[in-house]
């Protein structure tokens, strides 16, 4: 495990390279246990680890040199954001300022990031609700309601897949509650899980 570079560190707008680092040959790349558990990145992520990366640029674009460190963006979302910002970026700075292990830091900086892709996933349905409802009031106040049969019926606007929107948003927060639970194994060793009666009651035990 290695740690990115520091003009790589703290990016304004990317949160790549705010998550822990392997090395694979020549390049740094994110653990990509910490973003989507056991899914690996994009083959051509790889490609250009092993060196390729003359290989596959246009040539207009190809470095003299071997390119050092590797990068890619996975969010559309930056530290604006408060679900991405409250996450990774200020448990990376928090547990700065504790003498924790190496290996637990990483134990809990993977937790951090996979809750920062739960929520982030919440925001992106949210938004998407809420942009329709907005634009179906918008519609409502500009034009009215379109009546038909003699006044007897009108159509309102509406948010679609509303269902569908809403169980991804319950599923997303659900995973992000269990992926929480990872920080008892993390801190104490305790893998409660998503079993939180488990945790409470050790915690009543433990600690009074």
């Amino acid at each position: 495990m290695s740690r990115a570079p520091d003009d790589l560190a703290t990016p304004r707008n990317g949160i790549a390279t705010m998550i822990p680092w392997e090395r694979h040959n020549n390049a740094l790349l994110p653990t990509s246990a910490t973003i989507f558990g056991s899914v690996r990145c994009a083959d051509a992520f790889y490609e250009i680890a092993r060196g390729r990366t003359q290989a596959l640029a246009p040539p207009h674009t190809r470095p003299v040199k071997p390119i050092e460190f590797v990068a890619q963006p996975l969010f559309s979302r930056g530290t604006s954001t408060p679900c991405i910002a409250r996450t990774l970026p200020q448990t990376q700075e928090l547990i700065g300022a504790f003498p924790i292990d190496a290996s637990r830091r990483v134990e809990i900086v993977e937790v951090s990031a996979n809750v920062m892709s739960r929520l982030a996933a919440c925001e992106d349905v949210a938004e998407r609700v809420i942009s329709q409802v907005a634009a179906g009031m918008e519609s409502i106040e500009r034009e009215g309601l379109l009546v038909q049969a003699g006044g007897r019926a009108t159509t309102l606007p509406s948010v679609l897949n509303l269902a569908s929107e809403a169980e991804q948003f319950l599923y997303s927060a659900k995973l992000a509650l269990r992926d929480i639970g990872g920080l008892f194994a993390a801190f104490y060793d305790q893998p409660f899980g998503h079993r939180y009666h488990k945790a409470q009651q050790w915690a009543t035990d433990t600690f009074g």
